[in-house]
């Protein structure tokens, strides 16, 4: 069992600040990653993509716009995204509380997938 006090937040590189909840890196699991992240009203995860790591992303709360390749969408709590590889995203909190997403990645997330666009 994983506690919630056992796994500490950092600041994302990409924007926004994230909890990596599960990793292979911490034993736990094997070919995916779970992640929560944090969007501080008005702020923004930065447009990237992943080089090889699928994603979903399921809104916990909050409200968001979501840029999915070329389309752009409103993001609400119990909403979810399908992030193919490769393809660009970002997210900007347009609400007024904390936009919180739950964010899983197969395979893994590992150093050097992410690539940063802007």
């Amino acid at each position: 069992m994983l506690r919630s006090v056992d796994v500490a937040s950092k600041s994302s590189a990409v924007g926004g600040a994230i909890r990596e909840i599960f990793h292979p890196s911490k034993g736990l699991v094997k070919g995916f990653s779970v992640v929560e992240v944090w969007v501080e009203p008005g702020g923004e995860v930065k447009k990237h993509f992943h080089r090889v790591a699928e994603e979903v992303c399921f809104v916990l709360e909050g409200v968001g716009s979501f840029l999915l390749g070329g389309e752009k969408f409103l993001v609400r709590a119990g909403d979810y995204v399908y992030i193919a590889a490769g393809v660009k995203h970002k997210v900007k909190n347009v609400g007024r509380r904390v936009l919180k997403l739950l964010c899983l990645s197969v395979p893994e997330c590992l150093e050097g997938d992410t690539v940063l666009v802007e």
